[in-house]
């Protein structure tokens, strides 16, 4: 496949790490939903999440918030003055997105972090679930983000099936793995890791549901104001897009018209005035 080719990932891997009894001492035990806008911050108690959907024409580095347990018991002894030594101060985490029966995409990457799990205690970490390299790389291997929303825009409006066969001409695999495993050391020096914990993401590009709607009935993907998605609190993470997205905000195509002064002005393209029926 042509993501395998000329993938430069750079490796920021620390160094090698020892553990101690990792599964039974630090380990993630979920992931949580993503949470709603505009607070978009996440509690303990919230439910936990099976799967994410990643648009990935428009994600930057998509994350979410990991549920850490340090399971170590405490060593404390007010008695005789001596310190904790089983508290965990996270460094850091590793990354790969891995695509069942093709492997991973690129290497692991290590990102610092810097966060502290008293002992016998939980809390929750955010961490990318795909890396902004890894994300620029599928967009290059299957054809996403190569055209502007104009572009993809003007295509719809006047049927122009040369763009749309290359919209869909190389499919991205519609399941992926984000696998994470955070990395730390306890106050008594002993290096700690989690396990490697996967989470699947069904990934996509450009409009939820695919390219064809659009381009079989561009009036009704354009005009119809039926389906409302909220704003979401990372761009492209469960954030999906319809054809009239495209002409939502940035994604609009502007054109320059002179009003009635004279003066030359920059608006939207009204395509459903222009082209759909009341």
């Amino acid at each position: 496949m042509r993501w395998m080719k000329g993938m430069a990932v750079t490796a920021m891997v620390a160094a090698m790490w020892g553990c101690v009894d990792n599964e039974s001492s630090f380990f993630i035990e979920h992931a949580k939903v993503v949470p709603d806008a505009p607070d978009c911050t996440v509690s303990s108690g919230d439910e936990e999440a099976a799967a994410y959907a990643l648009n990935l024409f428009n994600a930057v580095t998509p994350g979410t918030f990991f549920y850490v347990t340090n399971a170590i018991m405490s060593q404390q002894d007010y008695g005789t003055l001596k310190a904790e030594s089983n508290g965990i101060i996270v460094d850091g985490y590793e990354l790969y997105t891995l695509i069942p029966g093709a492997g991973a995409v690129g290497g692991t990457e290590y990102f610092e972090y810097n966060s502290y799990l008293d002992p016998e205690s939980s809390d929750i970490l955010y961490a990318d679930i795909m890396s902004a390299t890894t994300i620029e790389a599928l967009r290059t291997s299957f054809n996403c983000n190569y055209y502007t929303p104009g572009q993809i825009a003007d295509a719809i409006m006047t049927g122009n099936m040369a763009v749309y066969n290359q919209l869909v001409s190389e499919q991205m695999p519609d399941t992926m793995y984000a696998v994470v495993r955070f990395m730390g050391h306890t106050q008594g020096g002993k290096n700690v890791e989690t396990q490697e914990f996967s989470i699947k993401i069904h990934t996509y590009c450009g409009v939820d549901g695919g390219w064809e709607p659009c381009f079989a009935s561009p009036c009704a993907a354009f005009c119809d104001q039926t389906a409302i998605y909220p704003a979401a609190c990372n761009s492209g993470l469960n954030q999906p897009m319809r054809c009239q997205d495209y002409l939502d905000a940035e994604y609009y195509v502007e054109v320059t018209e002179v009003d009635e002064t004279g003066q030359t002005v920059t608006v939207p393209r009204p395509y459903c005035s222009e082209f759909c029926s009341e």
